[in-house]
């Protein structure tokens, strides 16, 4: 069981309850009308996770021990309920009917993509020297 709980964020979507360790991560909201601004500037790792997935719901405790271990990466995390929501932040993002997806953004653009549960250190190799 995730250590963290997925609770409604009083807009109609879903947030994780990360309590001190929200430091350690952005959140942001599900479905956006399109990418935000802050993830359009320097590099960002950005786990996307189904809500509805205990695999999923347990990356986003990876992602938070990578954020604590690569404390120079920003790290990002971005609950969703269906695939097509990729469409209006990530359009360029291919097809997937599987998660977690990991995405390194550069810039706003996806400069690499790792989709299904990955351990620390896989994400870390993931990620590579790539650091704002």
């Amino acid at each position: 069981m995730a250590p963290y709980e997925l609770v409604p964020d009083g807009k109609g979507g879903w947030k994780m309850d990360l309590g001190v360790d929200s430091r350690l991560v952005d959140q942001f909201a599900m479905a956006p009308d399109r990418l935000e601004e802050i993830l359009q500037r320097g590099s960002w790792l950005v786990l996307a996770f189904a809500v509805w997935s205990g695999p999923d719901l347990e990356a986003v405790t990876t992602a938070v021990a990578v954020a604590r271990e690569r404390t120079n990466l920003k790290v990002g995390i971005r609950p969703f309920d269906d695939f097509a929501e990729f469409d209006k932040w990530c359009p360029t993002e291919e097809q997937t009917t599987r998660s977690p997806i990991w995405l390194l953004l550069s810039d706003g653009q996806v400069v690499r993509r790792l989709v299904g549960s990955a351990s620390i250190d896989d994400v870390v190799g993931f990620v590579g020297d790539v650091a704002d």
